[in-house]
């Protein structure tokens, strides 16, 4: 953080007397955000030597491919509640598919094709799977809901990390509770972008 005497303009307005500041509010604003503009940029990481600022990943964003992983269509006949799984699939399922700022994912098996997988198909949505049938999507679509230690929901917007429908994610977690054989969440604490 800057100190003001480094800065003999702006320490000469933050000791004028009353009335000074008074004539000088405009100059006072300025060097105020000027002041605060040199604080956030100090605060905003340190720059890497090609001028880019350095972003901290969030601890659950996995930068290796986990092993053992297994498709939805695999896993979802036999996840049983409490299990440690990884699970693979391809966000999609819903014309939304990751919540806003809640951590929540649904992923659909990669074998099943999306409207984006035909070149003659000019979906706008195609990570919706809508031309799919009911009973497949119900088979092969799971919820991925992202946790801390403590098993708490996260609060966490994929988006703005560069997440989008259709990617291929692997999830590790744990299996939730399965209420039937058509409901599959997995608590997950790291999640994998494949490709990236």
């Amino acid at each position: 953080m800057p100190e003001t005497a480094d800065h003999p303009r702006i320490e000469g307005l933050l000791m004028a007397g009353k009335d000074d500041l008074m004539t000088h509010g405009l100059i006072q604003g300025c060097a105020v955000v000027l002041a605060a503009g040199m604080l956030t940029a100090a605060g905003c990481g340190e720059r890497s030597p090609k001028g880019k600022t350095d972003v901290t990943a969030p601890a659950w964003l996995l930068t290796s491919m986990p092993k053992d992983a297994r498709t939805v269509l695999e896993l979802k006949p036999e996840a049983q509640e409490g299990e440690t799984v990884a699970i693979r699939g391809r966000i999609g399922g819903r014309k939304h598919p990751m919540a806003a700022g809640s951590g929540l994912v649904l992923i659909v098996d990669a074998s099943v094709p999306s409207c984006a997988d035909d070149p003659e198909d000019n979906c706008p949505t195609p990570w919706d799977y809508c031309c799919e049938r009911p009973e497949l999507m119900t088979a092969a679509t799971a919820t991925v809901v992202l946790v801390d230690a403590s098993d708490t929901p996260i609060e966490a917007e994929l988006t703005s990390l560069g997440f989008s429908p259709l990617d291929e994610i692997i999830a590790v977690g744990v299996v939730g509770p399965r209420p039937s054989s058509e409901v599959l969440v997995i608590r997950a604490r790291g999640i994998h972008r494949i490709g990236r």
